[in-house]
């Protein structure tokens, strides 16, 4: 007990006074390096030794007390450095340890401060303008501002908030756009008619073809003279699709099926008949349609058929039998075969003598003008309204899609042909022709789903027929219309019902943009516009409607009771 109390007592001993520590150097002879400072011990075996006390020199960090702050200036006496602790002041200030609250002595001796300049500082210009002038440390400019100013503090400004980062502009894909489900319902599964989608449609008819019983004894397919001929055909394939298209919707019959009328038409048209040809008069070319048209009832209640009319595989047959005519039978000497026949045919009269509209890449305005962000926006503001329209018109033939003769009936309702608003208006044939240039082709157009007319267009396709309209047509513009003093292109349409619309100048022909190979002046968007407009004024009229609401009940009443 009494070694454990003398042990504690040590250690608070040890506590309470500095450590201190004993030291010992050996003395080596010949050293003068401690001379005259320690004195020298001797040790019984003789070596020297000195001995000394020493006490640690490092002590544990104190760090002080955090300070406040100061406030921020206000004034501009606060932006002056006297403001500030002195450097000596912050030297000197004791500070507490971390135990027992014992005071550390100050350094001492204190640091010096910073050095002080040794002549006044010289006075500066700047930009080279005597005028401004001052001493760095002549502050009379700043006590003079201060008194002119307010004694007030300033007031404080909250930091403004971030503005929000607009997001940039969503991309606009067709595929979002009205226009949309055409990629799904069309055969090409595009937005355009492909070169896949022709290759298929010339498989389908060759083979066709081949199972006539007559074509396959004329021109076997698997003869080296049938390949031959199978290779020119798919040649030309694209114009021939397009030739039988546009003449056939030219007759009075179906525009799926081509008639004696319409064939002779376009035999004309290529210059076919020869009064001093043996093969290739009038008569014979009459006789050719009948062969290629010939089929039994049962054939034709399959396909669909007029007996008296021609499929698109039947005018195939019909174009090699009149090549032949026109250019086999050993009438011309580079002519060999039958080969050489339809090759010739294609290139001297096929080619050369089609009208332009008759092969129209239909393609090109749905690239250029239709598919764009801006007429997307347009339509679908304008949804309801066309909606409207397509199920009103639709409805009175109780089918899925519009016909073509729906489609002109809506025009000659809303008054818009040649017949009655004169030269800005349509014919019948541009009627036609602005409905079956909308219309995606049809790998086979004599199948068709339930519900569905042959030769009918779906709801997008009908947009594009307004919108094709709307670039065909002469609408008047804005500047024309003021100049003649209408107020809007309605006004100017009652004028021509009217028999009152000038008969010179702007409003009395065709605009130079009116047309289907003219250069447009106007974006798409506002033709479309302004057709819409007239549409619906001209429309409320036919349908006696006493008003624009009421005219839209009616529209939305028919698209309720239109099939699905």
């Amino acid at each position: 007990a009494a070694a454990a109390a003398a042990a504690a007592a040590m250690a608070l001993h040890e506590e309470s006074v500095t450590h201190e520590r004993m030291g010992i150097v050996e003395h080596v002879d010949g050293s003068r390096v401690y001379d005259g400072l320690f004195p020298f011990h001797e040790a019984p075996d003789g070596r020297k030794y000195m001995l000394y006390r020493w006490r640690p020199t490092l002590v544990e960090e104190v760090l002080p007390e955090p300070m406040r702050p100061l406030p921020l200036p206000d004034r501009l006496v606060m932006i002056r450095r006297n403001l500030l602790p002195p450097v000596e002041a912050a030297l000197r200030r004791g500070l507490d340890t971390a135990a027992g609250g014992a005071k550390l002595a100050p350094y001492h001796p204190a640091p010096p401060g910073a050095p002080r300049p040794s002549r006044h500082t010289p006075e500066i210009t700047l930009n080279g303008d005597p005028t401004w002038s001052c001493a760095i440390d002549d502050m009379k400019i700043l006590r003079d501002l201060e008194l002119e100013l307010l004694a007030e503090p300033l007031p404080v400004i909250a930091p403004k908030a971030d503005a929000p980062k607009a997001e940039p502009p969503k991309e606009w894909l067709i595929k979002d756009s009205v226009f949309g489900p055409r990629g799904k319902e069309c055969d090409s599964k595009d937005y355009v008619d492909t070169q896949e989608l022709f290759t298929k449609m010339f498989e389908l008819d060759w083979n066709r073809l081949q199972a006539k019983r007559t074509f396959s004894k004329y021109c076997p397919g698997d003869h080296a003279m049938g390949q031959g001929v199978k290779e020119v055909i798919r040649t030309h394939y694209e114009d021939l699709a397009k030739a039988y298209m546009y003449y056939s919707v030219m007759g009075s019959g179906s525009e799926e099926s081509m008639q004696l009328n319409e064939y002779t038409d376009l035999c004309n048209e290529l210059a076919i008949p020869d009064k001093s040809s043996k093969y290739c008069k009038l008569k014979d070319i009459d006789g050719i349609f009948i062969t290629a048209a010939f089929k039994d009832n049962d054939e034709a209640k399959k396909l669909g058929i007029d007996k008296k009319s021609l499929g698109r595989h039947e005018f195939i047959e019909a174009f090699i039998r009149i090549s032949e005519a026109k250019f086999g039978h050993e009438q011309c000497d580079d002519v060999k075969d039958l080969k050489q026949a339809v090759a010739a045919c294609c290139l001297e009269k096929l080619k050369p003598n089609l009208p332009p509209d008759a092969v129209l890449d239909v393609n090109a305005f749905r690239k250029t003008q239709l598919y764009t962000a801006d007429v997307d926006s347009l339509l679908k503001a304008n949804k309801p309204l066309l909606l409207g329209l397509f199920a009103m018109y639709r409805t009175r033939l109780r089918t899925k899609g519009l016909l073509c003769d729906a489609w002109v009936e809506l025009l000659w309702e809303a008054r818009l042909l040649v017949d009655h608003i004169g030269p800005v208006g349509l014919t019948g044939r541009e009627c036609k022709l602005l409905f079956i240039w909308s219309r995606m082709t049809q790998v086979d157009p004599l199948t068709i789903p339930k519900g569905w007319a042959r030769g009918a267009c779906t709801f997008v396709e009908f947009l594009e027929a307004v919108a094709r309209t709307a670039d065909l047509m002469s609408l008047p513009t804005a500047e024309d219309l003021k100049g003649g003093g209408y107020e809007s292109c309605t006004d100017f349409m009652k004028a021509c019902d009217a028999g009152t619309a000038p008969k010179v100048g702007p409003l009395s022909e065709r605009r130079p943009s009116a047309g289907i190979f003219t250069p447009t002046t106007r974006p798409l968007q506002d033709k479309i516009s302004v057709l819409l407009e007239v549409i619906t004024q001209r429309l409320i009229g036919f349908t006696q409607a006493p008003n624009e609401a009421e005219f839209h009940r009616r529209l939305k009443k028919a698209r309720e009771k239109a099939p699905k």
